[in-house]
């Protein structure tokens, strides 16, 4: 009975190498900074996923604080963009390469890899400017 306790756990562990890493895409959304620096928050801008030959993936509405959070089922893929849009300010659109959380692009160049990328976590700030 013992070594059953301790090969499950070990069994289990090892079909996990071939789950799918979890992918996060996140940040907030606020005002282009005003001459003093300072940016507001913008509730419910709009975020979209803009990736070659797929329809446009919306990802979510940020809430009060202009944050936005959306889980992929895997990561995305870094010849996407992230299109940011809100009535009343400039649509901006981010390369994931631009706004990936790790520098995933310069090591695949750096490695000489002709396989596109994937980001696992994005995490940043969209500024847009009003209209």
């Amino acid at each position: 009975m013992f070594r059953l306790k301790l090969v499950f756990p070990l069994l289990l562990g090892a079909l996990c190498l071939a789950c799918p890493t979890p992918a996060v895409v996140q940040g907030q959304v606020t005002t282009a900074p005003t001459g003093d620096g300072e940016s507001t928050a913008i509730e419910g801008a709009q975020l979209e996923l803009d990736c070659p030959d797929q329809r446009l993936l919306f990802i979510g509405i940020t809430n009060r604080a202009g944050e936005f959070h959306y889980s992929p089922s895997e990561p995305t893929s870094t010849d996407c963009s992230l299109k940011v849009s809100q009535p009343g300010y400039e649509t901006q659109r981010y390369p994931v390469c631009d706004v990936c959380s790790t520098d995933v692009c310069a090591m695949a160049a750096a490695e000489g890899s002709e396989e596109m990328p994937t980001c696992p976590e994005i995490d940043f700030v969209a500024e847009l400017p009003a209209e």
